[in-house]
């Protein structure tokens, strides 16, 4: 069930004269009090496969996935706000509403999931950049593509599901619809945040055709091409812990208890995959099991190739400082902490920079905060472990490659 405040008004049909005037800038689409909420026991089912003679034999089994009840609604607190996976007023699924990661369900929907004045943008738009042949392209020899840009800046909402993973399941459905013998583990996961950075950058996903030919492989034709600028910022909660042991079976829905769990407060992230136009993610097929491969295409020359060392400098250069005209990046030498003196780019490229923090670096007197970082919750809401706070900076992905390997083709 999803809901939205929108407004209606009677459509006037447009002549051809007033159609020319129209640029083709994109869709702008607004929602306030935006909530969807699938039905606790409608699942989305990640199918395993029995393990060949040989993985059997080192102990594989088949392992299927179970995503339930999936809701993303408002991030409220307080009274009335939030609530579980359970019907209302049912035993045993009541959850604390004072605070956003105890309750995966929020009662309202999002005010602001995306106002006019901010809104989520669909469009197809033209890109100065660098190619894969390290051209750089403008005017209108520019590349288009087609790209969803959110907004930067949202109310918090909840995102939830629960979940199981079954392990050994033969098909041999039994009263619990499960296998004897198979292993369940039920668990809930919970976002509540928002699809930006503390900052302001949005989520950007993009879809181009890529131009033929590529720095590691001149002769490949042009590709289908995806780049995504992946946006996070809030607290995340998984846990498995369970208020009572008798709705285990397969598809009930159990009772969550409300303070148990892993736990990441203050999170920020931002990790951008592939660059205009000169790195994208593509996927192909692996052998004829169903496999597949997500390749990242790398902006490196391979070694034993003939290379344009030029041209594959200019795409270094802009990967790394920003530099539309191949110029190479300023440098400057600073001291490191050890007391050694190395070369540090004068003005990276910020685009190309992700980063993931992990808890609140302003105060050190707060690194092991129970709302702050990493830390582990038991049944009674006691902090059992706190890991401190954690971060990653810097990261560029020059190249990657995720190969799936089903164990039935073993």
């Amino acid at each position: 069930m999803a809901s939205a405040s929108l407004s209606s008004g009677n459509m006037t049909p447009l002549a051809e004269d007033e159609m020319a005037g129209v640029t083709g800038a994109g869709l702008a689409i607004a929602a306030h009090n935006f909530r969807f909420q699938a039905a606790p026991t409608s699942y989305i089912w990640v199918t395993g496969r029995q393990p060949g003679p040989a993985a059997a034999a080192a102990g594989w089994q088949r392992g299927d996935l179970f995503y339930y009840g999936t809701a993303w609604t408002g991030g409220q607190t307080g009274a009335g706000t939030g609530t579980t996976f359970h019907q209302p007023g049912m035993a045993g699924g009541s959850c604390d509403q004072s605070e956003a990661l105890r309750c995966p369900i929020g009662v309202q929907g999002v005010p602001s999931f995306a106002s006019v004045m901010n809104p989520y943008v669909f469009r197809v738009y033209e890109y100065p950049g660098v190619d894969y042949q390290g051209t750089f392209r403008e005017g209108s020899d520019m590349p288009s593509v087609m790209e969803l840009i959110g907004p930067s800046k949202t109310d918090n909402w909840r995102w939830s599901f629960w979940g199981e993973i079954e392990v050994g399941r033969t098909g041999n459905d039994l009263t619990n619809r499960s296998h004897d013998g198979a292993g369940l583990l039920k668990s809930q996961t919970l976002i509540h945040g928002s699809p930006t950075t503390k900052d302001g950058k949005p989520a950007v996903i993009r879809y181009l055709r890529t131009q033929q030919g590529t720095m590691a492989d001149p002769s490949q034709n042009g590709s289908f091409g995806i780049i995504y600028e992946s946006a996070l910022s809030g607290d995340f909660r998984f846990s498995v812990g369970q208020n009572t042991d008798d709705r285990d079976g397969k598809g009930i829905v159990p009772f969550f208890n409300d303070s148990e769990g892993f736990y990441f407060h203050d999170v920020d992230a931002y990790i951008p995959i592939g660059r205009m136009h000169y790195q994208t993610l593509q996927i192909e097929p692996s052998g004829t099991t169903g496999d597949f491969i997500l390749r990242l295409t790398p902006i490196a020359p391979q070694s034993g190739q003939s290379q344009d060392m030029l041209a594959f400098r200019m795409i270094y250069n802009e990967f790394y400082c920003g530099s539309a005209n191949g110029a190479d990046c300023a440098t400057q030498t600073i001291t490191t902490a050890d007391g050694n003196s190395v070369s540090k780019i004068s003005n990276p490229n910020l685009e190309t920079q992700g980063y993931i923090r992990w808890g609140d670096f302003s105060d050190p007197n707060r690194f092991t905060a129970r709302d702050n970082g990493i830390s582990f919750r038991n049944n009674a809401d006691v902090v059992t472990q706190h890991l401190g706070v954690s971060r990653i900076e810097g990261l560029r992905i020059q190249s990657m490659t995720l190969t799936t390997l089903g164990a039935g083709g073993l």
